[in-house]
């Protein structure tokens, strides 16, 4: 794995349940990112939002967001639940976020870097390859500034079949061999390809062929699949505890909502709407800029409108008759 780039970690933000836990860093909450989505009327303009888990801003109720500012300090972002923005069967939010470069320290994932099922068949993504996960490390997270640490690991299943989640629903998923710890939830995770390996992967993007890939949003992290082992007797260990008694354990396996469930959210209907909504005042608000700082528009003053005024002028002076011929 190469030097992970610091506009990964800059994507980065962390959730909390009140400013004031997001102020003291309590260890509650989770992680979430920043996303960007182009303009359809400004080509180099984006809608930036916040990402993480449904289960966060639902479940857990942290819905205020720090980020860095420019200072090296924080932001806080106090949201409401009913400005996010949730999938319908998908553990996924989203809400759209007013931030700028000129306060605040920060990048956003394009969604050209999201994994698609047709990029996952062209390069032959699979298990074996690289997945970093920036996040909160909730024991060292970072007290006067956000500080996400970097998990690493191995793809280890595609998304065949749907995973059960701790409250029943069923969620398609990546697996990520990678340790996934508390306080990661609502992480984006990344894959990278070396070129040694991307050597053999050619991905053909128009007339440019590109080898050794990545990184790619490979999607966001849900949680870490438990482990779950039942008691059994000292004397006979075959059979188990009569209450059926046992005890979970982390089994090192990270789920990941594919990054395409992501852009299906960003793209439905009223998000849509919403963005196309902005565009149009933003349009109308341009279009008044931009005549009022035009001025009045000067008046021309053409050949026949000299001429026409000169036979007026000549119509008005000309001379009447005179006392000698009266």
């Amino acid at each position: 794995m190469p030097r992970i780039d610091d506009a990964c970690l800059e994507s980065v933000i962390y959730l909390y349940q009140s400013e004031a836990h997001a102020k003291a860093g309590i260890q509650t909450g989770g992680t979430g990112f920043l996303v960007s989505v182009p303009s359809s009327k400004f080509p180099n303009e984006m809608y930036v939002y916040a990402v993480t888990n449904k289960h966060i801003v639902e479940d857990a109720r942290s819905r205020t967001i720090r980020l860095n500012d420019n200072s090296g300090g924080i932001d806080i972002l106090d949201t409401k639940i009913e400005d996010w923005k949730v999938a319908q069967s998908d553990d996924l939010a989203v809400i759209p976020v007013e931030i700028s470069m000129a306060n605040h320290k920060f990048r956003t994932v394009p969604e050209r870097m999201f994994v698609t099922p047709e990029i996952v068949e062209r390069i032959k993504l699979g298990p074996g390859d690289e997945v970093y996960l920036p996040g909160r490390f909730i024991n060292h997270e970072g007290k006067q500034c956000n500080t996400p640490a970097v998990r690493f690991g191995n793809l280890s299943m595609m998304p065949t079949e749907p995973v059960q989640q701790p409250g029943g629903s069923m969620q398609d998923s990546f697996l990520v061999d990678m340790r996934s710890l508390s306080g990661y939830s609502g992480s984006p995770a990344f894959v990278f390809i070396p070129p040694a390996e991307g050597a053999y992967r050619h991905i053909h993007q128009g007339d440019i062929e590109v080898a050794g890939y990545g990184p790619w949003l490979l999607g966001i992290d849900w949680g870490h699949l438990a482990s779950w082992s039942c008691l059994v007797y000292k004397a006979d260990k075959k059979k188990t505890h009569p209450e059926n008694l046992g005890i979970t354990s982390n089994s090192g396996i990270a789920a990941i909502v594919p990054a395409w469930k992501l852009h299906e959210l960003l793209h439905r209907k009223d998000l849509q709407m919403q963005r196309k909504q902005l565009d149009e005042e933003r349009a109308e608000e341009t279009s008044v800029l931009d005549y009022a700082a035009s001025g009045e528009p000067e008046e021309t003053f053409t050949r026949s409108d000299f001429e026409s005024a000169l036979k007026k002028v000549s119509r008005r002076i000309q001379p009447s008759q005179s006392d000698e011929e009266k």
